[in-house]
């Protein structure tokens, strides 16, 4: 059973509501999205200021801070999912209403890469299980891959079994072992600037971590990863799976991304597989945080073993 509370199951007819705590977006994108999630049988709300722009902000901190709040804590919103990733999500940690958030009823939070920082909030302050999944300007609307998308997300969040083994032929052993433990984790980059802070991931000692990341070249995810060890993160974990990891374009040298890895946790004890298809990718899986899994290199294999909701 999960240490986390977690949400109830979303039904067809179900209220989603949409945040935009990161940067802007382009509307038509967003309006296709929405759109999209709608001929699937849901209610979608969302405050018509949503498409504001400040700098590379979703407008300002107030508003997107405002718009959470409010989605986070309204019993009729059944799940909150967010328009996009980016940057920002930091900036609005200390404007959230932590006491009436936590005292909510648990309510699934989809998003993904600048999202880690709620992702790892919202579990260290409320105890919520929640989805590391698509973000809907990106995976939804008339994005090629939307259903693919939808029925990854749809097992996660529709369905309360657990998704067990989530298969992959892209799947590579970096170190071999077994582990089990509660799947924690999300952006390499988020993870990394959250250390020391109140929306840091939760490592207990029996931590599956999932790390993904993109844009980012060899020596730079060689210092999170370092950075990561040095600051004795690595001592609650018991085994690593990667996501993506699309490197940086200006990479020279991309064929070394495993040999990295391998290097940059030679000291680690405990079983390490890259490629798994989460992160910034599409199609992409839906990742329960908080929930139980399993990783192993004998048979090769990943999997959830306890529901991410409720019936």
């Amino acid at each position: 059973m999960s240490r986390f509370r977690q949400p109830l199951l979303l039904q067809p007819g179900d209220c989603i509501g949409v945040a935009a705590p990161a940067s802007a977006f382009p509307v038509e994108a967003f309006t296709a999205a929405v759109a999209w999630i709608r001929a699937q049988g849901f209610q979608v709300r969302h405050r018509p200021d949503i498409t504001q722009r400040l700098r590379y902000f979703a407008g300002d901190d107030k508003r997107r801070a405002e718009e959470l709040n409010a989605l986070l804590c309204d019993p009729t919103i059944k799940a909150v999912f967010c328009a996009r990733g980016g940057y920002g999500t930091q900036r609005i940690i200390p404007l959230l209403h932590h006491e009436a958030i936590a005292a909510a009823a648990p309510k699934i939070f989809v998003g993904s890469s600048d999202l880690t920082v709620l992702h790892g909030w919202l579990q260290r302050h409320c105890g919520w299980t929640t989805f590391y999944g698509p973000t809907i300007t990106h995976h939804f609307g008339d994005v090629p891959t939307a259903a693919q998308n939808w029925q990854h997300l749809w097992q996660a969040i529709g369905q309360p079994q657990p998704l067990g083994t989530l298969a992959s032929g892209d799947l590579r052993i970096i170190k071999p072992g077994r582990a089990t433990g509660c799947l924690a984790g999300g952006c390499l980059s988020l993870v990394h600037a959250s250390i020391d802070t109140a929306y840091g991931p939760t490592f207990d000692d029996d931590t599956i971590l999932f790390l993904e990341d993109r844009g980012e070249k060899l020596y730079a995810l060689d210092r999170m990863l370092t950075h990561l060890a040095h600051a004795d993160v690595l001592r609650h974990v018991r085994g690593i799976i990667f996501g993506s990891l699309a490197l940086s374009p200006d990479e020279p040298n991309p064929a070394d991304l495993d040999t990295m890895l391998a290097d940059c946790l030679r000291d680690f004890v405990g079983p390490v597989v890259a490629g798994l298809p989460a992160g910034h990718c599409d199609p992409c899986l839906t990742l329960p945080l908080g929930a139980q899994a399993t990783l192993h290199t004998d048979p090769l294999d990943f999997s959830i073993d306890t529901a991410g909701v409720l019936p």
